[in-house]
């Protein structure tokens, strides 16, 4: 998490010293896994640029910036659409844990993250009738 701070905060400088004077209204898009992180860095992108209108949609499905549905997408992938460009500012790392009374019911992802290295463990590891719950979040899991 520091790791993705500092490259925010990197590129937040480097926007910065291409024009002081940024004006207008940035949609900005991100996991809710990555919220924290994504609101502290826009505090601090704010208060740099009073004259941007920030706003930020917290969601786990990807936007298509093409269609202007944001202007940035803050997000956790591997591999970035190959219409955008894309920028690893850090490695997440995921692990499964239950207890052995809980074994038999797991909590799974629905389609908007099958993507996702931890879904396609699951996919591999477990079964579908031991999927109890399908949850759109990571950190609802």
């Amino acid at each position: 998490a520091e790791e993705l701070r500092d490259r925010l905060a990197e590129v937040e400088r480097r926007v910065a010293a291409q024009d002081d004077r940024l004006v207008g209204p940035l949609h900005v898009t991100t996991a809710d896994t990555l919220l924290d992180i994504a609101c502290a860095c826009l505090k601090s992108f704010g208060n740099a640029h009073p004259g941007v209108a920030l706003s930020l949609e917290v969601n786990n499905s990807f936007a298509d910036l093409a269609r202007r549905e944001a202007d940035v997408a803050i997000r956790p992938t591997l591999t970035p659409p190959e219409t955008l460009v894309g920028r690893r500012v850090a490695r997440f790392s995921y692990a499964a844990f239950a207890s052995d009374t809980s074994l038999e019911e797991w909590i799974g992802f629905d389609a908007t993250l099958s993507a996702l290295p931890a879904a396609r463990w699951l996919k591999a590891n477990v079964g579908e009738d031991e999927i109890r719950l399908r949850v759109n979040s990571l950190t609802a899991a």
